[in-house]
Formats: C-alpha cells, sequence, structure tokens
C-alpha cells in the first residue's frame, strides 16, 4: 500500500485537528496517490463466510477500538468461533489497550464486561481524565486462568541468552542549533503547564465526576486537540534535531564496532537517519517504502553474505516480521517511545538460531531529551511487565515525564510547576 508522508501527515492533524486517517487520506491524495485500503478491506469480509478460524497476528496492533484495522478485524471475526491472537508485546503502554483485543476475542464479558474490566484494570484519574493502571497482578492471574498463555523466551528457548542493554552518549555537532529549539518547546510547554493548571483551578471545587465530564469536554475539544498533536510533532522535531546532530558520532561509533568483524542491525525511526546510514556503509535498508521483494532480498543479503556487515532498518518497518539471527547486535540510533518497541527490534536477532549474547546499544545524544526517552521507556517497562508477566513494578511515569519537561526546561518555574505537572502528566504523555 502506499505510504503517506509522515511530516505532512503530522502537519495536517495539527494544525487542522484531523484524524489519523483523514490525515493519511489527505496526504496521499496530495501525492497523486490513493489509498487501496477499502477494496482490500472488501475482499477480507467477502471471505468471512468461508472461514471457520482465524489468527491474528501481532495482535497489540488492535489496541485502537476506532482504528480501521480494528474495526475490521471485529467485523472479520464476529461469527468465526476459534479465534487466536499472538504477540511477543501484547500490551505497549496501559492495561487499557487490552480491552479492544479481548473484545475481538469475545473474552471481554468472561471478565465482568467493558466497564467492570476498564473500571477496575484501568482507573479514571480524575484529574487528567486519562486511565491508568491497577490490580495488575489480579488482572494477570485472571486473564492466565481464562485466556492468556505467556511464554516467555527464557522458558522456551532456553539455549538464548539473556539480553543486554547499555547506553552509550555521543556528543552532538548541532549544540546551538539544538539548544535553541529546546529553549522554544520549553516556552511551549510552560505555556501549556500554565493552561492546565488553569483549568485544573477552575474545576477544583467541582464533584468528581463533574470534574470527569468538563475534562472529556475539553479533551473533544478540536483546538484542545490539535494542541496535543502540536506537543508531539515539537518532542518529535527536538528528537530529530538530536539525531542529526549526533549522526556523526554515531557513524563513527559504528566504524569502531565494525572493526571487530561482528555484524550490526542498526534501527532508527526517520527515513533520513536509515538512508544516511545505508549510503555510507552501501549496506542494505528496510523502510515503510521498501517492496516486498526488496525487503526480503535485503534480509537475505545480510543473513548470507559474510561481506555484509550492517543493516539499516526503520524501527516501524523493520521490527517486525523478519529474522536477522546474522547478528548479536542491535544499535539504535534513536529511540520509540514504548519498551515494546525496543523489545521488538530486538526481537529481529534474539530469536530462534542465534547463539551469541545479544547486545542492545542505546546511542544517544548526550545532554538531549534522548536520555530522558532511555529512562521514560525503562520505567514504562514496569507496567508492562507487571501485566504480561505478573511481576509487580512500581509505576513511576509521572515522575519520568517530570523529569523529562524538567531536563528540557532546566529553570526554577517548571521545577515548581511540579505538582501540576504530575496531574497533567498523562495529558503531556
Amino acid at each position: 500500500r502506499p505510504q503517506a508522508d509522515p511530516a505532512r501527515v503530522a502537519d495536517l492533524r495539527r494544525r487542522e485537528g484531523l484524524s489519523l486517517a483523514a490525515a493519511k487520506a489527505r496526504a496521499l491524495a496530495e501525492q497523486g496517490q490513493k489509498d487501496e485500503g477499502p477494496a482490500l478491506r472488501a475482499d477480507l469480509l467477502r471471505l468471512q463466510p468461508k472461514l471457520r478460524a482465524v489468527v491474528l497476528d501481532e495482535f497489540h496492533y488492535l489496541k485502537n477500538p476506532t482504528a480501521l484495522r480494528t474495526k475490521l478485524a471485529k467485523k472479520l471475526t464476529k461469527y468465526i468461533e476459534s479465534r487466536l491472537a499472538l504477540s511477543g508485546t501484547p500490551i505497549v503502554n496501559r492495561p487499557e489497550e487490552l480491552l479492544a483485543p479481548l473484545q475481538i476475542l469475545d473474552r471481554l464479558d468472561d471478565l465482568g464486561g467493558y466497564t467492570k474490566v476498564r473500571n477496575r484494570y484501568a482507573p479514571l484519574d480524575w484529574h487528567t481524565g486519562r486511565r491508568g493502571a491497577a490490580h495488575l497482578p489480579e488482572l494477570h492471574r485472571r486473564l492466565r486462568a481464562l485466556c492468556y498463555v505467556r511464554r516467555r523466551k527464557s522458558e522456551v528457548l532456553a539455549e538464548l541468552p539473556p539480553i543486554q542493554y547499555t547506553t552509550v552518549p555521543l556528543e552532538i555537532d548541532n549544540r546551538a542549533e539544538y539548544e535553541s529549539a529546546a529553549r522554544d518547546v520549553v516556552a511551549w510547554l510552560q505555556v501549556g503547564v500554565a493552561k492546565d493548571r488553569a483549568f485544573l483551578a477552575s474545576i477544583a471545587a467541582l464533584p468528581r465526576e463533574a470534574q470527569a465530564e468538563r475534562i472529556r469536554e475539553r479533551q473533544r475539544d478540536v483546538a484542545y486537540r490539535a494542541m496535543q498533536a502540536e506537543q508531539l510533532v515539537r518532542l518529535n522535531a527536538l528528537k530529530r534535531l538530536a539525531a542529526r546532530g549526533k549522526l556523526a558520532a554515531a557513524q563513527e561509533w559504528i566504524d569502531t564496532f565494525l572493526e571487530s568483524e561482528e555484524k550490526l542491525v542498526a534501527f532508527a525511526h526517520h527515513r533520513e537517519i536509515v538512508g544516511a546510514v545505508a549510503e555510507r556503509y552501501r549496506a542494505p535498508s528496510i523502510t515503510g517504502d521498501t517492496p516486498s521483494p526488496e525487503r526480503q532480498a535485503a534480509v537475505d543479503r545480510f543473513q548470507g553474505d559474510p561481506r555484509c556487515a550492517l543493516i539499516a532498518c526503520n524501527l516501524q518497518a523493520g521490527g517486525v516480521g523478519i529474522t536477522l539471527t546474522a547478528a548479536s547486535n542491535v544499535a539504535l540510533l534513536e529511540l520509540p517511545w514504548t519498551p515494546g518497541a525496543v523489545d521488538q527490534a530486538a526481537g529481529r536477532v534474539h530469536r530462534i538460531g542465534q547463539q551469541e549474547s545479544v547486545m542492545v546499544w542505546y546511542l544517544v545524544g548526550d545532554r538531549t531529551i534522548d536520555l530522558d526517552i532511555a529512562e521514560l521507556i525503562d520505567d514504562k517497562r514496569g507496567t508492562v511487565n507487571a501485566l504480561t508477566d505478573g511481576v509487580v513494578a512500581e509505576d513511576g511515569a509521572g515522575s519520568i515525564l517530570r523529569a523529562l519537561v524538567s531536563r528540557l526546561a532546566g529553570d526554577a518555574p517548571v521545577r515548581a510547576a511540579a505538582e501540576a505537572e504530575r496531574q497533567v502528566a498523562d495529558l503531556w504523555a
């Protein structure tokens, strides 16, 4: 399927408050391309009467109940008796992400129904109107008893050594540009903090139910949704500046690494970073634009050619569905926002056939947003592990988000607003 330009999609969402689907359709139209999705969906639904069983691979992509993919899965599976869902990362951030998949599997009612499950395990934060996480060990036990089978690699692939993670700080060569942009982002965030504090103060005297309704109304407001999209655009722009600034240092690190004559899988988010790495090392690459035959050819070359020491992959396009066990080292030149995406990237080499200990290298820009994103990823891993593996861990996402803003700001006003930041942390996530 044709791919819409991500920058244009983000711009349309920010400027016009469009939904993701509408923004992608507009961007494709501007590119002179047509989304073939409706025809593909119609073909799938025509197959439905003939199906007796369905297997949903990577089902964590069905977490958003309003997404077209999720709606199609619901229609497709509605009258199919046997349904199996597979995922190495069943949730990415919060228990609420399980509601739509459990509904598709027709297991939500067995747990008490949508409302009861959501209120107990993803309770509403009365300050923010967003849903968090609660009673995770209990939910883990109930899912285990009902429909959930969890097999960790350490249990079924005992020969696989554990993954090791290490952070490599790199100096950026655009320090002045980065710090100027960071100051602008901080100033904008401070305005948002002030607005959130004023809004929370204006509803403080209302009953909790009324507070929640006012917050929901605010979140439905087009201008507010546009502001949230703007926040992500600005933070991603800052990530992109850090990626550009550390690129030369990252390539020097790769040069040194390749002298060891070991193979390396390099992941990044932005196409320009993936392209720059692939061009410098004349390496195969995989992005969202790579056709399936070329994608497989890139994998085969990396796996089978001893002279091919590196492959450059986009985190989303190259993070699933391929095996790259010829390498035991993964370098993340840009960090995603979730631990699940890190695990998916590492999983390309940490799988059947791997004989060596796997090392994941976080190549982060020193004194940039990268360092705080790395902390946020590790912090969110606590919530994910508590549900998927039954491991209880303290959830400190709010403190990490405050640390992110404080690191960017580095001044007293933001640190003094810590309590307000705690209340609106989920709104910023």
